[in-house]
């Protein structure tokens, strides 16, 4: 399934919002790992981020939502098919390997990966 065009800027905000609250938290980008799946029949972001550091989720699940609700304050309505996990993991590999997508989603990691890699590009 491809990844509508109109779904690349969304999502790049998205990555780029998690990044600078993980970057003000203290996290470079090796510390956590974001996976992510869309739903084209919903238009549903499903997001996992983990990081093995020691964090309080509940502070961070906030503090990332308010970061990504401010980065989308043009699509005020896209807020709401966003669902979103904040875990702490042994590996980070485990955000990868437990992240498994529906039969309609389409893989969103890559993109997130992609995003934020490139805004660090010279």
């Amino acid at each position: 399934m491809a990844i509508k065009t109109s779904l690349r800027p969304i999502i790049r905000r998205i990555a780029e919002a998690i990044e600078a609250y993980a970057a003000a938290e203290g996290l470079s980008k090796g510390d956590y790992a974001l996976a992510g799946t869309w739903d084209e029949k919903t238009d549903r972001i499903s997001l996992v981020f983990g990081t093995d550091r020691g964090i309080d989720e509940r502070r961070w699940y906030v503090g990332i939502l308010q970061s990504i609700r401010q980065s989308l304050s043009d699509y005020p309505w896209m807020l709401r098919n966003i669902g979103f996990i904040v875990e702490n993991v042994e590996n980070l590999d485990e955000v990868y390997l437990h992240f498994t997508g529906g039969e309609n989603e389409s893989d969103l990691t890559e993109l997130l990966e992609r995003t934020s890699s490139r805004k660090r590009d010279p």
